[in-house]
């Protein structure tokens, strides 16, 4: 007979032994000790081709979808065919529910899979991960309207020197600023322009008149970027004003002046060369028409004063910020 104190530790090596198998198969329910084992299963319903080619990718990845154990969490899946692809519909036990549109039947097979596998989950999209699952992102809100800020942001200011030639032979000097804001591809905005007669030439020489002029015009021009140099060709239409005044006095006391003014049209073509982040050279050459302009001499109180020049060639020299 073999000693008691012999026996004793060899039954409790064993004991361990079994103890930590069952442990590692998921419990005491291993082969060994209580029949077969629960493996990752999903029921698949579905009809067509794409069912098949589900089941088939699944069988693959070791996913019972037939003969499953009494007993075994299951997946329920549900294929169906949309005009946006394959939509894929699972279940657990649980009564959780997602549903996914897919492209391919792998796609498919990689969603289900997913379910079956609750404790791998994270590891196992990154390893199967297929471009063909659609993501849907909601539209951008259309209705948003730009804040002051950020409209701010996007304004284009300008401002220059310039000098004309009026059809008159006269010579004019003066400043311009002008505004304009994106819309779609053009830049859409305002120019105001103040100038004066120099008197150096053409009428308001011979008729010793001194001329002041005042334009508001509202237009748009089509950015056409090259590196740091932009082109702007444009189109304005407004409104200008005109004061002329006798350069001698009448009778010693009092001078003639005449006020008017009309319509303005202006084609123009600027050039932008950027020279920091958001500053740029700018250079404009400008035509402009006053079609309804009086260009004969007035005759006020008996003195000759010039008449309006129809139209004036242009060039600016200044600076712009944020084109």
């Amino acid at each position: 007979m073999i000693p008691f104190r012999s026996v004793c530790p060899a039954r409790a090596v064993v004991a361990v032994t079994i103890f930590v198998s069952a442990l590692s198969t998921g419990g005491l329910a291993s082969p060994a000790l209580a029949g077969t084992a629960c493996t990752p299963a999903a029921r698949v319903e579905g009809s067509g081709t794409e069912l098949n080619a589900v089941v088939a990718d699944l069988g693959r990845r070791g996913i019972a979808t037939s003969s499953i154990p009494e007993g075994c969490s299951v997946i329920h899946a549900e294929l169906r065919q949309a005009a946006e692809g394959l939509v894929v519909r699972v279940a657990d036990a649980d009564g959780r529910t997602a549903e996914r549109t897919t492209h391919t039947p792998a796609a498919a097979a990689t969603f289900i899979e997913s379910w079956t596998r609750g404790d791998v989950v994270a590891p196992l999209l990154v390893a199967r991960a297929d471009p063909a699952i659609t993501h849907r992102v909601p539209p951008p809100d259309k209705t948003t309207k730009p804040t002051n800020a950020r409209l701010v942001a996007r304004l284009s200011l300008s401002t220059a020197a310039e000098t004309s030639v009026a059809t008159d032979g006269s010579i004019w000097l003066g400043v311009n600023a002008g505004v304009c804001v994106p819309i779609g591809p053009v830049c859409a905005g305002a120019l105001a322009r103040v100038a004066s007669d120099s008197g150096w030439s053409g009428d308001s020489e011979d008729q010793r008149s001194g001329r002041l002029a005042a334009d508001v015009l509202l237009g748009a021009a089509v950015p056409v970027r090259h590196g740091r140099l932009t082109l702007l060709p444009g189109l304005a239409l407004g409104l200008g004003w005109m004061r002329i005044t006798a350069l001698h006095s009448i009778g010693d006391t009092r001078t003639a002046d005449v006020d008017t003014g009309g319509v303005r049209a202006s084609a123009s073509f600027r050039m932008s060369f950027r020279i920091l982040d958001e500053v740029a050279l700018d250079l404009g050459l400008a035509a402009d028409l006053a079609p309804l302009a009086h260009t004969a001499p007035y005759n006020a109180e008996a003195t000759l004063l010039s008449g309006e020049p129809l139209a004036y060639f242009r060039l600016g020299l200044g600076v712009r910020i944020g084109l």
